[in-house]
């Protein structure tokens, strides 16, 4: 009977893997045939666009990811070119629909992982509408207060409000056939010259490898604990506590939070919550030994507490609140190794150093000599990324596309953790454009208006890090970098108006910074 059993077990791997080579080969031509009807009439077909969506889903949740991870990629490419002009067309268009699973294969999946029954454990809320994401789908539940609690459990076996994250099933053969096509394709279009041409730029090896990182519910918890115990004490920054783990699932607590475009508070709130977000980005990049890079917005939200020390009983008014930011998902996270390049990068940032940014990033160039005895490619390197730039907003991510974008144009390949730390920033950039630059004019540059404006905004940063008692070390980074560089100091005569003059926001035409509230 065990003979049996094992054959059959061998005969549906064998059946899952020929089922995902050919799902794939077919995903491959329907690609192709897109491609051609675009280079030849310059449009892309409906029916054909939905023929490859069809396809996408058929591949499973690999394919899905990779559409996502190219969306991402492709917004920076503000390239003239035929070919990336038809990725971004066709897959603009593919929406993240990723499918539910089967709730008897999670149930399965708990029992042969954990040893448990899965109703005996949990009681989901069926109210709750499954999430279902490119890697994974999370249920809401109840632990039971009489729950078996044999499972090396970080939990309280009292009943406690959760999320249960848990992995498509054959993901792992789903993964087959793009590796392997992925490195057939990179080593040709790398070792022979005819085929140059056709090299994307992007490095499809380094996002499975981070993909394969990413399916490890395991590799989840470490980066989830991580998060939630440098932050615990954190009066803004809110993780969800991690409590259970195995290969294919994650438990941790269940915290409900609000999109962020979607608070009904002020704009000044908002500039306010994005600030913090902001700090948060430069606290990971400096102090971080790890680097959250997959900030979207589903990725985090805006967690509302009623104010302890209001004593009103009805909560209408948005200062009857407090406002946290709750981060979520920590499967994309990558180790920061690179935190003194960081560091220089967020002040060149700041202070609109071409100069410096071109420095920087040529000495992240994976594919040229970058030895320094090479000064005159150096200087060329810089002379051309110089000229590609112009005055933009400060800390503005414009200049980190715009980074990418002259790589990119040039065949440049930037290192993996630099890219990753860059497309980071990139997700959040239409909320910093939007809300902390409201009183900035970039029609006119003006080298100490500019200066003046990087000083205010940072000495609004130290007043709010300061009132909630929070990040400590970006705050003492500030004053030594900003608040008491001659550089600054000696261009201005400091009289701070930063937010003042926001745009329907009566508060802030007399703002206390001592009395900022979130």
């Amino acid at each position: 009977m065990n003979a049996l059993f094992k054959v059959y077990n061998k005969l549906c791997v064998l059946f899952c893997k020929i089922k995902y080579i050919i799902y794939f080969n077919i995903f491959l031509n329907v690609l192709l045939i897109n491609y051609l009807y675009y280079k030849v009439w310059n449009v892309l077909n409906n029916n054909l666009a939905l023929a490859l969506n069809y396809t996408i889903k058929l591949n499973g949740c690999v394919i899905i990811k990779l559409i996502q991870w190219l969306n991402t990629n492709l917004e920076l490419l503000l390239i003239n070119s035929h070919n990336y002009d038809f990725l971004s067309k066709l897959f603009s268009r593919y929406y993240e629909d990723c499918p539910i699973h089967q709730l008897k294969y999670t149930k399965d999946l708990f029992l042969k992982e954990f040893g448990v029954e899965f109703d005996d454990y949990f009681e989901l809320d069926t109210s709750f509408s499954i999430k279902s994401g490119s890697v994974a789908q999370v249920y809401k539940g109840l632990i039971k207060a009489n729950a078996n609690t044999n499972t090396d459990a970080n939990v309280n076996p009292n009943a406690a409000t959760v999320a249960i994250k848990v992995v498509h099933p054959e993901i792992e053969y789903q993964l087959i056939c793009p590796v392997y096509f992925v490195k057939l394709y990179t080593y040709l279009v790398t070792n022979f010259k005819c085929l140059y041409k056709y090299d994307i730029i992007l490095d499809l090896n380094a996002f499975f490898s981070n993909l394969k990182k990413q399916i490890n519910m395991e590799n989840e918890y470490k980066n989830n604990e991580y998060f939630y115990n440098t932050y615990c004490n954190n009066n803004i920054i809110l993780i969800p506590k991690p409590l259970m783990k195995s290969k294919n699932f994650l438990v941790m607590e269940f915290v409900e939070g609000e999109q962020f475009e979607k608070l009904d508070v002020s704009d000044y709130k908002k500039q306010i919550i994005i600030s913090f977000m902001s700090i948060f980005m430069k606290n990971t990049f400096i102090y971080g030994k790890y680097v959250h890079c997959d900030l979207h917005q589903a990725n985090w939200k805006i967690y509302k507490e009623i104010n302890k020390n209001n004593d009103e009983t009805n909560f209408n008014d948005e200062t009857d609140f407090n406002y946290k930011i709750i981060i979520y998902d920590f499967g994309y996270v990558v180790e920061n190794t690179i935190n003194d390049t960081l560091k220089n990068i967020c002040y060149c940032l700041d202070t609109n150093n071409i100069q410096g940014l071109g420095n920087l990033l040529f000495d992240n160039i994976k594919n040229i000599n970058n030895d320094t005895s090479n000064i005159s490619f150096k200087e060329d390197f810089i002379a051309r990324y110089k000229k590609h730039n112009v005055m933009a907003y400060p800390y503005s991510d414009s200049l980190i596309a715009t980074a990418i974008n002259f790589c990119y144009i040039n065949g440049y390949k930037l290192n993996n953790d630099l890219l990753d730390f860059f497309v980071s920033v990139i997700l959040l950039n239409k909320h910093f454009n939007k809300y902390l630059f409201l009183n900035y004019d970039e029609t006119s540059y003006d080298d100490d208006v500019y200066c003046k404006y990087v000083y205010d905004t940072n000495m609004f940063y130290m007043s709010i890090c300061e009132k909630y008692d929070v990040f400590s070390g970006i705050k003492e980074f500030i004053y030594a970098t900003y608040i008491n560089n001659p550089y600054f100091s000696k261009r201005i005569k400091y009289t701070n108006t930063y937010f003042n003059s926001l745009k329907n926001t009566s508060v802030t035409s007399s703002l206390n910074h001592n009395a900022i509230d979130i």
